[in-house]
Formats: C-alpha cells, sequence, structure tokens
C-alpha cells in the first residue's frame, strides 16, 4: 500500500533567512534570497508580478530548472492560465530536471488532470526519476568532536535527513552542542529518489540495508563504541530510524529521536518488546499541527504498553517542520536514552 508523502518540501513553505552579503558569493543563497522574495510576493497574492520575475529570471539560476518551473506553474493555476502552466512544466523537462514525486498530489492541480499534456508530463517525470534512480547511490558524510581523540572510543549518532532532502539541507537543522561535542555523527543519505537532489527513506529493506553499511563503513574507520550508538531523523529520517531500530539487529541501537515521524506499519508488540530486552529508549517529538498526530499517538501508547522506556513532545503548532527549541529537545532525548 502506498504511503502518504513523508515529507514534502514544497517550496513555498520553507523560508530561509540569507544574508545579502553571502548571496553576493554563493548561488545557492542567491536563489534562496530569490525565492524569499518570491514568497513575501506570494503572500501579498501579487500572481502576475510574480510571474513576470520568474519570467525574467528563468535562466539565472542553471540548477533551479525544475524549481522555477513549479513556481511557475503553481502562480500560473492561481491566475487560471493552465496553457502557459502546462508549458512551463514542460519546459524543465526539456531542461533535463524533473519534478518531486509528490509535487502534484495537491488539489490546486486538479484543473490540469483532465488534460492529455498533463498525463504526459506526469509520466515523463515518473520516467526521468526512474532514470535517475538507476544512477543513485547512497552517501556519507562523517563529523568528530572538535577534541577528537583517536585513541578512545565515541559513542555515534546516526542522522537521517527528511524525505525530498539531502545531507546538505538536512545537516544544518539536525544539530544540538551535546551531539556536536561528544558524538562522531554519521550524516547519511539515501539512495532512493524523489526529486533532482532529493531522498526519502520509504522502502524499508533498501533503509536497513543503507544504514546498516553505513554503520559498518564507520565502525572500520572510526573508534565507535558500539554500546552507544543513537539513531535520529525528522520525518522521512524519523520513519527510517523506527525501521532500524525495531528490524535491523545488525545495528546495536540503544535509542532513537524521530522528529514528526510517520509510523511504520508493520512495527509490533513483539518488535517493541525485544527492543525493550535490548535496553532501548527513544523520543518521539511532534506538533500541533503534524498530520500525523494521532498515528503518533498511537506509537507511543504502543511503546508504553510494551514496556519500553520513551519520551513523546509535544510542541507549539507550528506543523511538519522543526521546532524553535529543537536543538535543546534533541540534547534532552539524548539524556533520556543515556540514562539508567
Amino acid at each position: 500500500m502506498r504511503r502518504s508523502p513523508l515529507s514534502v518540501p514544497i517550496i513555498f513553505l520553507l523560508l530561509a533567512a540569507l544574508s545579502c552579503a553571502a548571496a553576493q558569493d554563493d548561488p545557492e543563497a542567491r536563489y534562496q534570497e530569490f525565492r524569499s522574495r518570491l514568497v513575501e510576493m506570494y503572500n501579498a497574492k501579487e500572481y502576475e508580478e510574480i510571474a513576470a520575475l520568474i519570467e525574467e529570471n528563468y535562466d539565472r539560476f542553471t540548477g533551479k530548472y525544475s524549481n522555477m518551473s513549479y513556481n511557475m506553474a503553481l502562480v500560473c493555476m492561481r491566475l487560471e492560465d493552465y496553457d502557459r502552466a502546462i508549458r512551463y512544466l514542460e519546459k524543465a523537462h526539456e531542461k533535463g530536471h524533473f519534478f518531486n514525486v509528490w509535487a502534484f498530489q495537491g488539489e490546486q492541480w486538479a484543473p490540469l488532470r483532465e488534460r492529455e499534456e498533463f498525463d504526459g508530463i506526469i509520466a515523463r517525470n515518473l520516467a526521468m526519476k526512474d532514470e535517475a534512480q538507476k544512477r543513485a547511490k547512497p552517501q556519507i558524510e562523517v563529523s568528530v568532536p572538535e577534541d577528537f581523540d583517536t585513541t578512545r572510543t565515541y559513542p555515534l549518532f546516526i542522522a537521517l535527513h527528511g524525505g525530498g532532502e539531502n545531507i546538505g539541507v538536512f545537516r544544518p537543522n539536525w544539530r544540538s552542542d551535546v551531539m556536536e561535542r561528544e558524538f562522531i555523527i554519521a550524516w547519511v543519505q539515501s539512495s532512493q529518489v524523489v526529486s533532482m537532489n532529493g531522498f526519502s527513506w520509504e522502502e524499508q529493506e533498501t533503509t536497513r540495508r543503507e544504514v546498516r553499511e553505513a554503520y559498518e563503513k564507520v565502525c572500520a574507520e572510526y573508534p565507535v563504541d558500539a554500546g552507544e550508538v543513537l539513531i535520529g531523523g525528522f520525518s522521512s529520517g524519523g520513519y527510517g530510524s523506527l525501521v532500524v531500530t525495531f528490524f535491523e539487529e545488525a545495528v546495536p541501537v540503544k535509542g532513537f529521536v524521530s522528529l514528526c515521524p510517520p509510523m511504520p506499519e508493520n512495527v509490533t508488540a513483539a518488535e517493541v518488546a525485544a527492543a525493550r530486552e535490548r535496553g532501548v529508549r527513544g523520543t518521539i517529538i511532534t506538533t500541533e499541527l503534524d498530520n500525523r498526530v494521532p498515528a503518533q499517538r498511537a506509537m507511543a501508547d504502543l511503546l508504553r504498553d510494551n514496556g519500553l522506556q520513551y519520551q513523546f513532545v509535544m510542541t507549539l503548532d507550528i506543523g511538519h517542520w522543526y521546532p524553535g527549541n529543537f536543538p535543546a529537545l534533541l540534547d534532552r532525548a539524548i539524556e533520556h536514552i543515556r540514562s539508567d
């Protein structure tokens, strides 16, 4: 059964505050500054002005054709200019760029669904994604404490990005003082393609294999304390963390930290009891407006009913994203896992 998207980074929902000085030197920062301007205009309902601005700057950001086309198509839907929406979606494909696999699930695209050209766009998008999948490989980055000493062992934190993200997007958000000061951190990027530069942890067998291989690689190259292995992640990464915790015995997880995760549907009382016997502890962090709160509460109930030591943390209604005090919450979750 196909699950709902694990994390959908819709362009207009993620805001980034970037300095003008950084934007002058960094192409990504220049694009993020441009995107922030589009967000402000979109919130002000300046749709015609946005369309003109995107058209004028379309080729300015050569690596962002799918983003620019998607933004233009989204605005064209507001303007009921469906022909231009189709044209710009096709334009991204002509440039060799495809869209997020969840990009067209919203009801705002309903007027295009009866058009034959849109069916062609969806089919071509899937074909391009499948071609990218053939070339995709997992990636890993490792960071160590500032006073790293090869003569002693360190706890390991395996960090998994959200759906549609990559290490570069995820790493600045998933951080805490304790984790960075005391842990070897393995930042693992999935091979499961969902967009041009975005990946997810949806497929359980692939997730287990890739995290297991990452764990083995880190242990072969760094002095890891195998008795203190933690895993965590945002959204899809939170899902992947639970999959590894309950189903991948080769990774000796001591505890998990899952932020706004979907719930693996196949975790049963038996898996939770086995994890409890291994001494596993965990924390589920969510927000009042996260759309998976009922399932997250049900998972918390399953942990409670089977004696696994856990925390369930509900923060303010920011939706499916990082709470402002997330570093402190992450430190608190780590402390809970390490406590006797």
